[in-house]
């Protein structure tokens, strides 16, 4: 079992830097998006959950909360990045 600590998670956004720079390019990013209101998840933390997501082949999630789903879209991007079909169940 993986211990999700600090080295374990800074070596994943090492390893996915490329693609966490591509998303932003593409518009993955809170001053990206139109409308968008403040969320309790930052950027940074939803670059963590993309880069989890890819490393441990994961595909469904649930989104949780009460701000846009900001955490939802980094969910869908892991799963499409890997050519992987789930299922992102947002409450």
């Amino acid at each position: 079992m993986t211990t999700l600590n600090n080295d374990f998670l800074l070596s994943l956004l090492k390893k996915y830097k490329n693609d966490i720079l591509m998303n932003y390019n593409d518009g993955f990013s809170k001053r990206s998006l139109q409308n968008y209101e403040k969320g309790s998840i930052r950027t940074s933390e939803a670059n963590i959950i993309y880069c989890i997501m890819r490393e441990f082949g994961y595909k469904n999630a649930i989104d949780i909360g009460l701000g846009p789903a900001f955490s939802a879209l980094f969910f869908a991007k892991a799963l499409k990045d890997s050519n992987r079909h789930g299922m992102i169940t947002s409450i």
